[in-house]
């Protein structure tokens, strides 16, 4: 399967440091192992100038969290020591790259990258709505850091190849990853292939592509807000919100010089492993009548990310025209209810 970038996703690299891994003062057991993938995902994010958050320990020497200041830890990552610098072996592009530095005050403790730094700041200066999380200890800091992105309401993504844990009890990182998870994370793991979102998929003189930044968002909002029975009065600001937070969006586009015209569109909430929503899906009047409407519809639903979910759903008043391709309207008889809180406020 396929995991889509996309400008509003971050790298968020947690503590591979010389004393976390073989070698240093508290090291991770095979810690060594996430190096080769980690470095694999660090080029993803490089190549696609997406930017790359490098957390670290950076303690002083009399750090409370060091047993011989009643801490649970031998001294470990003190600023400026070869101990605290990143591992040799690990990847760190020239540009697009950020330290954040966390433990720094003599006595509080930081497992979380969010904690006391500025991370939370840069990644809303960044606009980033995503982040791909990989590093160590499971149980503790990536963890932390997992837990406070998704309380920050980052879509949070565990990158379940380069992580490691410590494990003092037995299966502690086991758990620390089903923690993760019951919060809202997911799992990205080697059978997944990152990639960008400048696929196109072509039919005669259209094509369909899920680049964000080619969207015509006056002509989304104008059919929304004007022309839909669903959305009338939609605002700009809600409309860029919902267009902003959606997992993937597709433009259905006619070719045209010097740029090609949006003719088509729908927006798909997702958690890429076992649900998918779609909404605002439309063809402008004047392109209906070539099935270029259920030509979007298959796409989406083969789309590399979406293909193998259990359920794909929708809210229309034309299920005739989904019904062909492989939607149906449940039975009065099905024990299942389409259930929908309806908010008074658009949401």
């Amino acid at each position: 399967m396929k995991l889509h970038l996309t400008a509003k996703d971050a790298l968020l690299v947690v503590d591979v440091q010389v004393d976390f891994l073989p070698g240093g003062a508290l090291p991770v057991s095979n810690g060594e192992t996430i190096l080769q993938p980690l470095n694999r995902y660090i080029q993803m994010f490089s190549q696609r100038n997406l930017p790359i958050f490098f957390l670290r320990d950076w303690h002083c020497r009399n750090h409370c969290s060091f047993k011989e200041n009643g801490g649970n830890w031998p001294p470990h990552c003190v600023a400026d020591t070869s101990g605290a610098s990143f591992h040799p072996k690990l990847v760190m592009p020239p540009e697009n790259r950020h330290i954040v530095s966390k433990g720094q005050q003599l006595d509080k403790d930081a497992y979380s990258g969010f904690q006391n730094t500025e991370l939370l700041k840069l990644l809303k200066e960044q606009g980033i709505r995503r982040v791909f999380v990989g590093g160590v200890a499971t149980e503790y800091c990536v963890r932390a850091t997992v837990m406070d992105a998704l309380e920050a309401g980052f879509a949070t993504v565990l990158l379940n190849d380069a992580i490691q844990g410590i494990d003092l009890q037995a299966g502690d990182g086991e758990k620390a990853v089903a923690e993760m998870l019951d919060g809202g994370a997911f799992i990205v793991s080697p059978e997944w292939t990152l990639t960008d979102e400048k696929e196109r998929i072509a039919l005669d003189d259209y094509f369909i592509c899920t680049d964000k930044a080619l969207l015509d968002f006056d002509v989304i909002l104008r059919f929304i807000s004007e022309e839909s029975y669903w959305g009338k009065g939609r605002t700009a600001e809600v409309m860029r919100k919902a267009i902003d937070n959606s997992t993937i969006c597709f433009g259905l586009y006619q070719q045209a010089t010097p740029t090609p015209v949006l003719v088509g569109f729908c927006r798909v909430i997702s958690d890429l492993t076992v649900f998918a929503y779609l909404s605002d899906v439309f063809v402008l009047k004047e392109h209906r009548g070539k099935g270029l409407g259920k030509w979007l519809i298959r796409t989406i639903c083969e789309h590399p990310c979406l293909r193998d979910l259990k359920n794909v759903c929708l809210i229309t008043r034309t299920p005739q025209f989904y019904e062909p391709l492989s939607f149906s309207v449940l039975p009065t008889t099905d024990v299942r209810k389409f259930m929908l809180q309806k908010k008074m406020t658009e949401t």
